[in-house]
């Protein structure tokens, strides 16, 4: 006579071999598994390094915005039409 719990004792103990077989076959591939690795070629270090250091450099200067703005405020700040244009006709994106 097959106890109920005999047979659920059993395929637990089937069930916790499969589980610690299938770890240990994960951690074999782990250890074995090549390290994933960048390069970069000198073009991307430069750029990188030119990024970096206008992340550096403060964003506003103080001294041309209080110039700008006193050109503003008095009126004498005039850019031709034909400057703005050719600026925006150099654009490339």
């Amino acid at each position: 006579m097959i106890i109920n719990s005999t047979i659920q004792s059993i395929s637990g103990i089937y069930a916790n071999q499969g589980t610690a077989a299938t770890s240990r076959a994960r951690a074999k591939a782990a250890a074995t598994a090549p390290n994933d690795e960048v390069l970069l070629s000198s073009r991307a270090k430069s750029l990188s390094s030119a990024l970096g250091h206008l992340r550096d450099m403060d964003d506003v200067r103080p001294e041309k915005v209080a110039y700008f703005a006193g050109l503003v405020s008095s009126g004498a700040y005039d850019v031709p039409a034909e400057n703005i244009a050719a600026s925006m006709m150099g654009m490339r994106y």
